[in-house]
Parts: structure tokens; C-alpha cells; sequence
């Protein structure tokens, strides 16, 4: 059964157990009371503070034995496209990795690495993590809408602002198992000048979704990728 709000505890204790009431009316009635052991519901725990996600990040001692070696990286996300041949399908992966949660009750955190050598070479790769924690069923529904829609994106184009194009090819990839639920793509863009692969690793941790993005113009290494998110699943199940 779903839980129910804690404000309204008293009343549920007074419909489900009359007797109850005598706590109340003794002093006028003299009904004899009786003594309720246990609570009658067990409440939802209350969603994390972002404090609390925020410690279940990864942080650069957490990415150590890697290819590479990442350093904290403070950026400015991307122009957002401002036209696509698959509007739905640009739309999910901006609410992915971009975007501010719109949900009631949904809870974000979010960390970017660059590998050390990056700001030299331009050619990544980029890391990014986002936690964000649901009420209910909310992170096995969007990573399942999420997985929906992606599934079946091919490939599109995408407009910026400044005229330019990207066409961008979306794939599902196989990953080893992540946590309760996962789901994996890879996205390529494809500027005409520069190409980036970027793999997307969904994972689902009871009421959690985690999503990992690796982005670097050379060959993306799943295996890497893989023990990156287990890490991220294995903080977050001990933070």
C-alpha cells in the first residue's frame, strides 16, 4: 500500500481503530481505553536534500585506475539546439543531461570531470554524473519513457542558433548489469569537422536514477564506461 503523508496519522488512527477514540473522550464518557502498539503505516521517507545527493557524487578520488585522469570540471552547459528533425527525441536527451528536473518532488545533483589533459588536447573525453531521486515509481517510469523514446530515434539533425548543423545518431548498447534497472546508448555527433561519441549509462537504484554520460572524440570504451557507473552505484548505495 502507498504510504500516506504523516499529517495524517491521527486520523487514520481514529477511523481504523475506534477505540482509539476513548484517548480523547475519556475524561466525559469513561470509555476504557486500550493501548495501540506499532505504527499503523510506516510513512515515506522523505526525499534527500540535495546536500545529501550531493555526497553520493563522484569526485575525482573516486575515478583514479582509469585511462585517463580526471579533474573536477566547473563549465557552462551547451547552446541547446533550436530546431530538430526529431524534436522528441532531442527533448529526451536534453531532459537527460541537461535539464532542471520539472517534477514535484524530484530531487537533482549534478558533477562534471574533464580528463587532465583535455583543456590541451580538445578531445576529452567528459564525464558527467546526474542523481536524481523520485517519489514513488518516478525513476523506473522515466528511465523506462527515456528508454521509449531513444530506442527508436536513428538518426536526426539538429539547428543551433548560429546556423550550424549536427546530425546525431542515436544506438542502445549493451552494458553488463547496473544496479536494479540500466539502459545504455551511444549517441555520435557529427558536425562535418568534428565527430564525439557520447555514451549514456541509465541506471535505476530503488527510488534513484542515476545517469552517466562519457563523451570523447576517440573510440568509447564500454568496459571503462561500466566500471564508472558501477562506481557511481556503489557511492550511492553507501552515502
Amino acid at each position: 500500500m502507498t504510504s500516506l503523508p504523516a499529517r495524517y496519522g491521527r486520523r487514520l488512527a481514529l477511523a481504523a481503530f475506534p477505540g482509539a477514540a476513548c484517548l480523547v473522550l475519556a475524561v466525559t464518557a469513561g470509555c476504557t481505553t486500550q493501548t495501540i502498539q506499532g505504527p499503523l503505516y510506516t510513512p515515506a521517507p522523505p526525499p534527500p536534500a540535495p546536500a545529501d545527493l550531493t555526497r553520493a557524487l563522484l569526485d575525482p578520488a573516486d575515478l583514479t585506475g582509469l585511462s585517463d585522469t580526471y579533474r573536477t570540471d566547473i563549465r557552462q552547459d551547451p547552446d541547446k539546439p533550436t530546431s530538430a528533425t526529431r524534436p522528441e527525441c532531442q527533448a529526451a536527451l536534453d531532459q537527460l543531461e541537461l535539464d532542471q528536473p520539472s517534477q514535484s518532488g524530484v530531487v537533482q545533483a549534478r558533477a562534471n570531470f574533464a580528463a587532465s589533459d583535455s583543456a590541451a588536447s580538445d578531445s576529452g573525453p567528459w564525464l558527467q554524473e546526474v542523481i536524481r531521486s523520485y517519489p514513488g515509481d518516478g525513476a523506473a517510469n522515466a528511465l523506462s519513457t527515456a528508454q521509449a523514446t531513444l530506442a527508436g530515434c536513428g538518426t536526426f539533425t539538429v539547428g543551433y542558433p548560429d546556423g550550424s548543423q549536427t546530425q546525431l545518431t542515436v544506438q542502445p548498447v549493451a552494458v553488463p548489469h547496473i544496479g536494479d534497472q540500466d539502459w545504455a546508448v551511444q549517441i555520435t555527433a557529427d558536425t562535418g569537422a568534428l565527430r564525439l561519441t557520447d555514451t549514456l549509462v541509465l541506471a535505476r537504484v530503488k527510488d534513484v536514477l542515476l545517469i552517466v554520460s562519457h563523451a570523447t572524440t576517440s573510440a568509447a570504451p564500454i568496459a571503462e564506461i561500466t566500471t564508472i557507473a558501477n562506481r557511481a552505484v556503489a557511492k550511492l548505495a553507501t552515502s
